[in-house]
């Protein structure tokens, strides 16, 4: 018995491991927990965010920029092209619709920046009220708003209607280019006779409908084909109702076919009503050509 005991307590000191494979084991246990620690590690970072992966066994990355990033990269060129004291970007096209007619709204345009598609910032007056800053969307006067800006010109929605302010060398540029589009030089005379067609053909290219208060005709309404450019040069818009012209109230198709008749006086004496309110305006006919 005594020699079975001796026998099993050798066999246990035979079994116990050096110190150093105790060290080693500790060491392998560490490495272990660490490459567990970087698989959860990266198991939740699937689950966070499934567009990035990770490869441990990749390289580290080089210093060029992928497409997406190139793409988020500030483009800072536009600032070469824009002065900063408001002057017009150099690289912008310009873009005018004859569509728009040109506003009669007392507004100085004094300096615009365009930014493109139609935003920006502009430095205006109107009529009754300071020199301001305004953006896209700003109120400019009593029911109108600033509805797009241009290197050349400023949008505003006036009442539901888009109308265009130009700056004021290109607003000049624009109604003489209007009056030489309508009265070309004549080196004769005109007669009475066509000054009278001429007056005719005016009252035609301004579309006049009949504006009716209950059966009977009040006025003649400007239409929306009327000719943009004789807008221009009448000071008219689209929608106005006139009511009389040189005295003569417009009551009937016959009243409007007697305004050449009676406008041997060289000028257009024409009361409207524009948005409510009551109007004269006083046209010459060298101003309209005619």
């Amino acid at each position: 018995m005594a020699k079975k005991i001796s026998l099993a307590l050798s066999g246990t000191e035979a079994v116990r491991l050096p110190p150093y494979y105790r060290y080693a084991l500790i060491f392998l246990e560490i490495v272990a927990v660490i490459f567990l620690a970087l698989i959860c590690s990266n198991i939740v970072i699937q689950l966070l965010n499934p567009d990035v992966e990770i490869d441990l066994s990749a390289p580290l990355p080089t210093t060029s920029l992928s497409e997406k990033q190139k793409a988020r990269q500030t483009d800072y060129s536009y600032l070469k092209t824009v002065d900063a004291f408001f002057g017009l970007p150099k690289n912008i096209i310009t873009t005018r619709s004859d569509d728009i007619p040109e506003s009669t709204l007392d507004i100085q345009v004094f300096g615009l920046r365009a930014k493109g598609n139609g935003d920006g910032t502009v430095i205006l007056k109107s009529q009754g009220s300071v020199q301001k800053l305004a953006k896209i969307g700003d109120q400019v006067a009593n029911g109108t708003t600033l509805a797009a800006i241009y290197p050349d010109r400023i949008d505003i929605r006036r009442n539901g209607r888009l109308e265009t302010i130009y700056l004021n060398k290109d607003r000049e540029n624009a109604r003489q280019i209007a009056q030489s589009q309508i009265a070309a030089p004549s080196s004769t005379p005109q007669s009475s006779n066509n000054s009278k067609q001429k007056i005719e053909d005016f009252i035609a290219l301004m579309d006049l409908k009949p504006f009716r208060e209950g059966k009977n005709i009040a006025g003649f309404t400007v239409g929306d084909k009327a000719e943009p450019s004789l807008l221009i040069l009448a000071g008219l818009e689209k929608g106005d109702i006139i009511s009389s012209v040189n005295g003569n109230e417009l009551l009937s198709w016959e009243r409007v076919k007697e305004i050449s008749e009676g406008a041997s006086g060289g000028t257009l004496n024409i009361q409207l009503e524009r948005d409510g309110e009551m109007r004269t305006l006083e046209l010459s006919q060298s101003a309209l050509g005619l």
